[in-house]
């Protein structure tokens, strides 16, 4: 098996300043690898780089990070689970929110300042 650093991703919808995706989270991501090995999760940290990653990516975020605001992890996310993510821009107060949901409910949320 190989590490890899993203998971499987299909954009659901993509419009100005909004974005939808389905994340398949494959149990060879390199972040489940030591993260608590006998039940592995997906560490906060790489929902927030993610977010950040697709952010800059599908909504032509520009701008770099200034900090974390209101972000709560509500449920651990596991290999093989699916998990829905949708990310909203408002450029007129560079904030990324982010939102991670896997059976309609919360896995975590927050937002990300940017300038």
């Amino acid at each position: 098996m190989t590490l890899e650093e993203i998971p499987e991703v299909t954009a659901l919808s993509i419009d100005r300043g909004h974005a939808e995706f389905m994340v398949l989270l494959h149990g060879g991501l390199l972040f489940f690898k030591g993260h608590f090995p006998n039940e592995p999760i997906l560490p906060g940290v790489a929902q927030i780089h993610w977010a950040m990653q697709w952010g800059r990516r599908y909504l032509d975020i520009e701008r770099d990070f200034v900090g974390l605001e209101q972000i709560k992890f509500h449920m651990p996310a596991k290999p093989g689970d699916q998990l829905y993510v949708a990310l909203d821009w408002d450029a007129e107060k560079s904030l990324l929110s982010f939102r991670y949901t896997l059976a309609k409910r919360v896995v975590s949320s927050g937002r990300i300042r940017m300038r």
